[in-house]
C-alpha cells in the first residue's frame, strides 16, 4: 500500500478501523492530521490514534471504546456521548474539550491535561480522572 495523505486516511478511518489500524503499523512515522475531523458517530472502536492532531475534531457519540488516544491532541474537540470506555488516553491534551456525558469508566488518562474541559462527573469518570491534569 502506498502512503495515503490525510484526506485518504480519515476515510479509511470511517469505513475500516482494521485496516487503519494496519496502515498506521506500516507507516508508524507518519503524522496523523485530523484537525477539525467529523468523525459524529464514527466507530473507532480500539483504533490507534496515539500521537494525532485530533484539535477542534466533533467526535459526538464515537464509540472509542479501548482506543490508543496516548498522547493525542484533543484540544477542543467535542466528545459529547462519545463512549471512552477502556481509552488509553494518557499524556492527552483535552484542554477545553467537551466531555459532557462521554463515558470514561476504566479510561486511563495519567498526565492528560484536563484543563478548562467539562466532563460529567460520573463516579466512573470521577475514578478516571485520577492522576490527570486538571
Amino acid at each position: 500500500m502506498n502512503q495515503l495523505n490525510n484526506k485518504q486516511l480519515l476515510e479509511l478511518i470511517k469505513n475500516d478501523v482494521e485496516g487503519f489500524n494496519a496502515y498506521r503499523s506500516e507507516y508508524t512515522d507518519q503524522e496523523i492530521d485530523f484537525e477539525n475531523a467529523d468523525l459524529y458517530k464514527a466507530n473507532l472502536e480500539v483504533v490507534n490514534l496515539s500521537g494525532a492532531n485530533l484539535r477542534w475534531a466533533y467526535l459526538v457519540g464515537a464509540d472509542l471504546t479501548e482506543a490508543n488516544l496516548f498522547g493525542a491532541n484533543l484540544k477542543g474537540a467535542n466528545l459529547r456521548w462519545a463512549n471512552l470506555k477502556g481509552a488509553d488516553l494518557r499524556w492527552a491534551n483535552l484542554k477545553g474539550a467537551n466531555l459532557k456525558e462521554a463515558d470514561l469508566s476504566e479510561a486511563e488518562l495519567q498526565g492528560a491535561d484536563l484543563r478548562g474541559a467539562t466532563i460529567t462527573l460520573t463516579k466512573e469518570n470521577l475514578e478516571a480522572i485520577k492522576g490527570a491534569i486538571l
